[in-house]
């Protein structure tokens, strides 16, 4: 058993296997009384997690730290908060979130982002940030589950727009449709599990959508690429 701390939230996880304490190492709090909710990671979820994989086998312990993001995704609703598919950056203060099919170019983008803004960019969250809306604003926090090149910090920022890589011959950004955004959107979140959830998250997509700069971004593998979806989305020259 120990507690984490993340997107603002305590929580307190009842593992069963010591993986997850290490795969949970920089969100690590003070084990007490005091936090938000609890989850608890069975080995009926666990096995049924493993069998799923198959057949590239997973370790159980790893099945649980998957089991233990899914339970606390289902319960960030009630928090104002969602778990995101995608990659988020900051770049200076603002934060961009960039959702791409596999295979298109999705880590070379951010990449490109490093080595273009240097010391004023970092990754937050590499796979799959936690978004909250807090006071009239959404921020995106970073999370234990980078995705497999394990990039993210313990951060957070406030976001300024979001990004949907295409690939292209050449480098082309474009405003998007607030339906065509929405839909996308909704399709890189995990959905509730009952409908007083659901009606929660709709009502914040819907705030999300009428806040957040939505772009698409027809891109090749050139370095130009992240300057035209930096300057589409707004950001400071």
């Amino acid at each position: 058993m120990f507690t984490i701390k993340i997107a603002e939230l305590k929580i307190r996880i009842n593992n069963i296997f010591s993986f997850s304490n290490e795969f949970c190492k920089d969100y690590l709090i003070e084990d007490d009384d005091k936090y938000d909710f609890s989850i608890t990671p069975t080995m009926e979820l666990i096995n049924k997690e493993h069998d799923e994989s198959l057949p590239i086998d997973y370790p159980l312990p790893y099945c649980e730290s998957i089991v233990i993001y899914r339970l606390i995704a289902l319960r960030l609703y009630k928090y104002n908060s969602f778990v995101m598919h995608g990659a988020l950056i900051r770049v200076n203060d603002e934060g961009f979130i960039f959702l791409a099919k596999s295979g298109v170019g999705k880590t070379t983008h951010l990449k490109m982002y490093l080595d273009t803004f240097k010391e004023n960019a970092e990754i937050i969250n590499g796979d799959k940030p936690i978004i909250k809306y807090i006071d009239g604003k959404f921020y995106g926090y970073g999370t234990p589950y980078n995705g497999k090149e394990n990039m993210g910090v313990n951060k957070r920022v406030e976001i300024k727009g979001i990004c949907f890589l295409k690939r292209g011959a050449i480098n082309f950004a474009k405003k998007m449709d607030k339906d065509e955004a929405s839909t996308l959107i909704f399709n890189q979140i995990l959905l509730p599990n009952n409908l007083e959830d659901y009606d929660i998250l709709i009502n914040l997509l819907n705030i999300f959508i009428s806040k957040i700069n939505t772009v698409s971004l027809e891109c090749n593998l050139e370095k130009e690429a992240c300057l035209v979806s930096y300057k589409a989305l707004g950001g400071k020259i």
